[in-house]
């Protein structure tokens, strides 16, 4: 599991990830992105 996007308080994401107000930060996407890449690659290369 990985939580990503939701923001930090201190920058005024105040809300958790499954709230309805909840604001994402989007600039950390690509981040996740490259994770869940690197993640599924490292699968295949074993299996």
């Amino acid at each position: 599991m990985l939580r990503l996007a939701t923001g930090r308080i201190e920058d005024g994401y105040n809300y958790p990830q499954h709230h309805p107000k909840v604001m994402f930060d989007e600039r950390a996407l690509y981040k996740g992105a490259g994770v869940y890449a690197s993640v599924a690659m490292e699968w295949l290369r074993n299996n």
